[in-house]
């Protein structure tokens, strides 16, 4: 059905009439709009005309919305492109004319009026294939929170209908363009494109003439996978690839035959195919002598070559061996190596919109033992056992989830045993010999004070748990991990305290333009306390108003250490310190008390929960009822799969001084199982078991998760928890080199604090008593 704009005056022809045979001249009085059911009823009352039809035919203008609103054209126009000077009054009613009219925004008239285009082209042979469907992933994960979408052009490995689709995308207005292309040369792409040549990037295959290609370097995996294959002493192998025409094969197989060149007694078969006759090609492995392995130079060729033994051969199918994306493939006989097509994908998007320099280092996946099938293990008469002492936490949680693999792949079960933090503290604090348990975790505000009595030296049980520190930024195991320049434990769950927010509300015109009205200033995250409250107190006036259902902050109120920990983020933000040169510790009497004051204000207008834990405002944040919330990203992973996770922002902390938070994991030094836990230390940050904990809603600080795409997807400030831990404080040291009992101080500062809420001491008072306890507060 055509439609067309209603315009005075206009004749209308109706074609879902019976017979077409009804014409209708329609008058529409746009300074008394007549809406379609009166049109209907009045012009037609014995056919049975659908309103949603004849809506379909009314397409509202800017000058509609302008008419019924009663506003400019102007005013219209910059309400629905979300600029200029429009109170707020004004895009509450030309929202509600857009809404009642059912306006809807034309993307390609938009584009072509403002020439840039939000699209980019991916042209692909088969998004069904692994490599194609992550560099997609990828790609996608970056441009969809730009505001850019992508349009793909699948060609079949076909030249013929490349060409015809190249011929369709010349017709599109596309920012950028994406080639995994069968042609020998890139000569066409530009002269049928007329976007710049360095907006037409080729991706895995290098045709002739690219000006710009993005692939991977798989050396280093094809070398782990050939150093295997000779260690188990295969002779026939067998080796499935792509056409040799395309430059990545004809690397792969270069790095392959290099890699078995000193071995003569080595025979390969070769195959190659493109992907629509990999069926075919697959029935070839199993034609001649028996295969002692199979290479496949991409994870979708497995299943060809498995599907054409089952059918074509008597014998087992023999051991594959394949380059892959980073998912779990855990089956028998089979060992895929991680590729990084997801970064490439998220590298090639950064590169189309940023312009960033064309040598990209795209390092492949960290390649574990782990990412292979185990068989079961039987429970021996007497198993061995190591015992686990944590706190409960979404990290704890993903790591129960996993034990079964560890005991599967070596015969040793874990027993976890999880305390409140409190009573945690209490018994590490008894540094005696009667600690019951081989592992414990231990918080950062507590590791110093307490690692080398409780902590067997890592370098006292085996070398390879030093070289696990390598996984770590420098100042995480600088913080989590060593005493005294000696490593005691390993990084764990580190976490530092962010922001989050709701965009949606940020983003809202309307409650920018009553923020702007109200204050005079621009809405944006808050970049300190003053701007922090301000904002807080701004969300919880509207919920009031009724305008929004969540108020703006919280304030947790019921332990010790969370008072505290909220009143250093603010104290630390004015540009406080609790450690000085040399003990005693103290709060700086004029900062704690300008600090203290309006942080009891914030209790006037923020929502106070009684908990000693931050658990209850994530839930709180999550049921949508809070605005903002500041919170250590460790315990935040659940929201990011809650219905709440498309409208959450985030950013550092006001004041750009969060505190670190999360612990490590060590040895005690009189456990009997120190081999086994050395063992399952190995096993537990390892790269594959480091993924599946973030995966699985516990966090790290490892190298691994930052190259991680799909991670990076599920918990997108993962980048900005980075920095953030960068530039985190939690003063467990004076400057002299002292260690300190910060938990101790902390419950000092806390129960001060408390006494101020419950208004049984005023605030100078209380800052001079924290200060007098603080000071008996020393290393014994």
């Amino acid at each position: 059905m055509n439609v067309h704009n209603v315009n005075p005056q206009q004749s209308l022809f109706f074609p879902f009439l019976e017979d077409n045979l009804f014409l209708v001249r329609v008058n529409l009085v746009f300074s008394n709009l007549i809406s379609s059911s009166q049109i209907c009823g009045e012009l037609c009352p014995n056919d049975k005309i659908s309103i949603t039809k004849f809506e379909r035919l009314f397409m509202p203008t800017i000058k509609d919305i302008a008419r019924l609103a009663g506003v400019s054209h102007g005013t219209v126009s910059n309400v629905l492109n979300q600029r200029g000077n429009v109170s707020a009054a004004k895009i509450s009613a030309v929202k509600a004319a857009a809404d009642r009219l059912g306006y809807q925004a034309n993307a390609q008239a938009k584009t072509l009026r403002g020439g840039n285009s939000k699209s980019i082209a991916l042209v692909v042979p088969d998004m069904r294939a692994e490599r194609y469907h992550n560099l997609y992933s990828g790609m996608n994960s970056f441009f969809s929170k730009n505001g850019y979408r992508i349009e793909i052009f699948v060609t079949g490995e076909n030249e013929e209908v490349e060409k015809k689709q190249l011929a369709l995308l010349a017709s599109h207005q596309c920012h950028g363009v994406v080639v995994v292309s069968c042609f020998a040369s890139a000569d066409l792409y530009y002269k049928r494109l007329s976007i710049p040549s360095e907006k037409i990037i080729f991706a895995y295959r290098n045709p002739v003439g690219a000006n710009l290609f993005f692939d991977i370097n798989a050396q280093k995996e094809i070398k782990h996978l050939t150093a295997t294959i000779r260690k188990k002493g295969y002779k026939n192998i067998g080796v499935f690839t792509e056409p040799e025409k395309y430059s990545n094969m004809l690397k792969f197989m270069q790095y392959l035959t290099d890699a078995f060149a000193d071995e003569e007694n080595i025979k390969i078969q070769h195959f190659s195919s493109p992907d629509c006759e990999c069926h075919k090609i697959a029935f070839e492995f199993f034609q001649d002598i028996p295969l002692d392995a199979i290479i496949c130079s991409d994870f979708d060729k497995i299943r060809h070559i498995r599907n054409a033994c089952h059918l074509g051969s008597s014998q087992d199918c023999p051991p594959i061996y394949a380059l892959s994306g980073d998912e779990l493939h855990l089956e028998e006989n089979l060992y895929c190596y991680p590729v990084n097509y997801e970064n490439l994908g998220n590298k090639v998007a950064h590169h189309l919109i940023n312009d960033q320099e064309r040598n990209l280092d795209l390092q492949l996946k960290s390649h574990d033992d782990y990412r292979i099938f185990f068989p079961k293990i039987h429970s021996p008469s007497q198993p061995n056992k190591i015992t686990f002492l944590s706190i409960p936490s979404p990290s704890t949680d993903a790591l129960e989830k996993l034990l079964p693999h560890f005991f599967r792949t070596t015969g040793i079960k874990v027993e976890i045993t999880r305390m409140p933090f409190d009573q945690l503290i209490e018994i590490t604090n008894k540094l005696t010999a009667s600690i019951e348990y081989d592992l414990i975790r231990i918080d950062i505000a507590t590791l110093p004070w307490l690692a080398e009595k409780i902590f067997e030296p890592l370098k006292n049980l085996t070398q390879d748990l030093l070289y696990l520190l390598d996984s770590f930024p420098k100042e995480v195991t600088e913080r989590y991990s060593k005493v005294n320049d000696i490593a005691y434990t390993l990084p764990f769950d580190p976490s530092a305290q962010m922001l989050f927010y709701r965009h949606d509300l940020f983003e809202d015109q309307r409650i920018r333009r009553i923020y702007f009205e109200k204050f005079r200033h621009e809405m944006n995250v808050p970049e300190n306390f003053e701007q922090y409250d301000r904002l807080s107190l701004f969300f919880s006036d509207l919920r009031q108003q009724g305008e929004i259902t969540s108020t703006g902050s919280c304030a947790n109120t019921g332990g010790t250490e969370v008072i505290a920990t909220e009143f250093l983020l603010r104290y630390y933000a004015k540009g406080g310190r609790l450690l000085h040169n040399k003990p005693p510790a103290r709060l700086i009497p004029e900062i704690a008390e300008d600090v203290l004051y309006k942080y009891i204000q914030s209790l006037d207008h923020n929502l106070c929960i009684n908990s000693n834990w931050w658990q209850d405002a994530i839930t709180q944040f999550e049921h949508g009822n809070l605005s903002m919330l500041l919170i250590y990203n460790n315990l935040f992973s659940n929201v990011a799969h809650s219905n709440l996770s498309s409208s959450i922002g985030y950013s550092v902390v006001p004041g750009g001084k969060p505190l670190l938070g999360g612990g490590a994991i060590g040895i005690a030094k009189n456990s009997e199982n120190k081999l086994q836990c050395a063992l399952f230390m190995q096993w537990l940050f390892s790269p594959t078991i480091t993924e599946q904990i973030v995966l699985l809603g516990g966090s790290s600080a490892s190298y691994y998760q930052y190259n991680n795409v799909k991670i990076t997807d599920y918990y997108p400030w993962l980048s900005l928890t980075e920095k953030s831990s960068a530039s985190g404080i939690r003063e467990n040291a004076f400057h002299d080199g002292t260690y300190f009992d910060l938990h101790h101080a902390e419950e000092i500062i806390g129960n001060g604090i408390s006494q101020v809420i419950e208004k049984n001491i005023n605030i100078t008072d209380s800052i001079k008593k924290i200060n007098i306890e603080l000071e008996k507060c020393r290393k014994n």
